[in-house]
């Protein structure tokens, strides 16, 4: 077993391949196509691609696949949440304090926010102004399957990539599941399951983390404040991109439509609500304690 740690996008990263020997220009690998990809999509830095959008003026504008494809994704989710997802946020965030600074302290500002419209249609995206795009809420997911495509390409079958406590993982070189312990809801050192991952994705959120004074990054577009009804989630898909829109759809959706999403997105799924209620979907195959 050889495991590789690294830092990037706000997080720590762990990258364990079930194999004897690893070259060290797969870890470099790994490492420096993380940090290019946290440089051109992160609305904390200012010469991302996404933040040249910051000032734009409305118009249509090309960008590249990669954030095409990110964007389109966005889109689908956006579609089936009713608008509750929506990447156009950023501003909101910054208002709040979860600004390129880091300040974590609300603007003064009377103008009310008002959400940017956007679309997009393969490469162009159309924009009726200035917009900030916060690509967290599906974007993580997404580059830890590219994480895994890198591998499979470098011919490892066996490892699981984990970015933050979302992961991908294929198989143990055994045939055997990764087994992972599900973090108690707000305590890093107590457990609140395990599930075994064998070719699935897994994403978990909370109001927990990345949180300060009353805010955190759960945002409800419409009413423009922190997400007050679901505590905690957590999603199995089978990829970690698919995990990572089901916490979305748990996270800022009514459950009615829970089993919707799951169906669309091959998921299972585990909610704890901020009255500390358990809503656990039928087809969940983890071990709670």
């Amino acid at each position: 077993m050889q495991t590789y740690r690294f830092e990037s996008m706000g997080t720590g990263w762990s990258i364990a391949i079930d194999h004897d020997q690893v070259p060290q220009s797969l870890w470099t690998q790994l490492h420096e196509t993380s940090r290019e990809f946290d440089h051109q999509f992160s609305r904390f830095i200012a010469d991302s691609e996404v933040s040249q959008f910051r000032g734009a003026t409305a118009g249509t504008y090309q960008v590249s696949p990669m954030l095409a494809e990110l964007l389109t994704q966005a889109d689908q989710l956006r579609s089936l949440t009713g608008g509750k997802f929506d990447p156009a946020i950023g501003r909101l965030l910054e208002k709040a304090g979860y600004d390129p600074t880091y300040s974590f302290k609300p603007q003064n500002e009377t103008e009310p926010f008002s959400l940017p419209v956007w679309s997009i249609e393969g490469q162009t995206l159309t924009i009726d102004g200035p917009v900030v795009l916060d690509l967290g809420g599906t974007g993580k997911g997404f580059w830890i399957d590219q994480l895994a495509q890198q591998l499979r390409t470098a011919g490892f079958e066996s490892f699981l990539v984990d970015g933050g406590g979302d992961m991908m993982a294929t198989h143990k070189r055994d045939g055997s599941a990764w087994r992972v312990a599900l973090e108690w809801p707000g305590e890093a050192d107590r457990a609140i399951g395990v599930v075994e991952l064998q070719n699935q994705g897994l994403a978990v959120s909370d109001v927990f983390k990345r949180r300060w004074g009353s805010w955190h990054h759960l945002v409800d577009v419409a009413h423009q404040q922190p997400v007050q009804r679901v505590a905690w989630a957590a999603a199995v898909a089978p990829s970690a991109c698919l995990a990572d829109c089901m916490t979305s759809v748990l996270t800022l959706c009514s459950a009615a439509i829970y089993t919707t999403a799951a169906q669309q997105f091959s998921a299972q799924y585990l909610v704890i609500s901020s009255e500390n209620q358990l809503n656990v979907s039928p087809n969940w195959t983890g071990e709670l304690f």
